[in-house]
């Protein structure tokens, strides 16, 4: 699930998006970059950091799973799935950092247009671009809401035809870039724009960042492809609640679309960075067999130390 370079010369856009809205709609131009996300207000926080961008977990006691005494372990080799965990929540940081940090580099300089309900930056690019990018945000006044979109063009081996590489939908609120809404990044269509992109699948998130320090975001990543084995696809969900205190709890799941292994994983922490794992594992072997394990595990605050609570690893054959 590594992002390439798909969007990061697409930067350079922003230096041929110079054009101005003013008189009555420059309130839309503002209204419009307030109601978007960025990639500080959607994020997966991970067990080093005490920062607050999300929701709270929507259950009482976030984390009475484990006790105080098994958080603090220090013995032991550093923690594997404290590193899993930081790994997991950092794939999902990344693409969000891509396209929301190119949507707002975009949608920094003024407008290219707007009307009463639309705004657009573009089509523009940089001189060593691959493609001409497009920003589109509309405003649903019976809804309250906007819908934007990230368009590009290939300069040349393409169709000549834009496509949507980014579309979403934003609730504002009271506060700058935080709301609810949800978002999709197509990596499919972004082979028709830049031909030497090796990244593949979609990606799928929905958010709630109403309040700082309590959020919640699901992502889902479809068909895209294994770190692990290059040649093959996986599907990938996460989902991220924010304690009020500092701390965090992530689920992840994810699926090998061949061999249709599959790995689960919880983790929860406190703001110290001290937490614990319960992984579940089931890998598919010869002959049909199958394999299962699951695995607990705590880690103490830095230097992020782990005790083994208990493993169970056996092997089953299956039909």
């Amino acid at each position: 699930m590594r992002l390439n370079s798909l969007f990061a010369t697409a930067a350079l856009a922003c230096a041929a998006l110079c054009a101005a809205c003013g008189g009555d709609t420059q309130s839309l131009e503002q209204r419009s970059r307030a109601a978007l996300p960025t990639k500080d207000t959607v994020a997966v926080s991970n067990p080093n950091s005490a920062a607050k961008t999300l929701r709270a977990s929507t259950g009482a006691g976030a984390f009475t799973e484990f006790t105080e005494g098994e958080q603090d372990s220090t013995v032991g080799d550093a923690s594997s799935w404290y590193k899993t965990t930081y790994a997991m929540g950092t794939s999902v940081n990344g693409a969000v950092i891509w396209t929301l940090g190119l949507i707002k580099a975009v949608t920094d300089l003024p407008p290219t247009t707007c009307t009463t309900d639309t705004c657009t930056w573009g089509p523009g690019s940089g001189a060593l671009d691959p493609a001409d990018w497009e920003v589109v945000v509309r405003y649903d006044a019976a809804k309250d809401e906007y819908g934007y979109a990230l368009l590009g063009r290939a300069k040349s081996g393409g169709d000549g035809q834009f496509h949507a590489v980014v579309e979403g939908v934003a609730k504002p609120s009271l506060l700058p870039h935080r709301g609810s809404g949800t978002f999709q990044v197509d990596f499919d269509a972004g082979k028709l724009i830049n031909p030497s992109s090796t990244d593949q699948g979609k990606l799928q998130v929905n958010y709630s960042n109403a309040t700082p320090s309590q959020g919640h975001i699901d992502a889902l990543f479809l068909g895209v492809r294994d770190g692990d084995h290059p040649d093959q696809k996986l599907n990938a969900a996460y989902g991220f609640d924010e304690d009020t205190s500092g701390g965090g709890s992530l689920e992840i799941a994810f699926r090998n679309l061949t061999s249709a292994d599959t790995v689960a994983l919880h983790s929860r922490w406190k703001a110290t960075g001290a937490g614990r794992s319960d992984v579940g594992v089931l890998i598919h072997g010869n002959a049909g067999a199958t394999f299962t394990a699951s695995l607990s595990e705590c880690w103490g605050a830095p230097p992020l130390q782990g005790d083994v609570l208990h493993q169970h690893r056996p092997a089953r054959p299956g039909p």
